[in-house]
């Protein structure tokens, strides 16, 4: 009986182990994915301003010149 009982303490121990692993890992992906959408709204402002920049060192360029 004793020996079931402390089966049963490591099962449950085993099994709030996995959980708080299962939790570590989807916050991870959580995080990869926050890092990701924040790289791609970086890419969505920072191309067209790049674009608007040269454009806009062009026609100063073409007017010095």
């Amino acid at each position: 009986m004793n020996l079931i009982h402390s089966k049963l303490k490591r099962n449950a121990a085993g099994n709030m182990m996995c959980l708080a692993e299962m939790m570590v890992a989807a916050n991870a992906r959580r995080r990869a994915a926050r890092r990701n959408e924040m790289l791609a709204d970086l890419l969505r402002f920072a191309v067209p301003v790049t674009f608007l920049a040269i454009l806009f060192a062009a026609t100063l360029y073409s007017r010095w010149f």
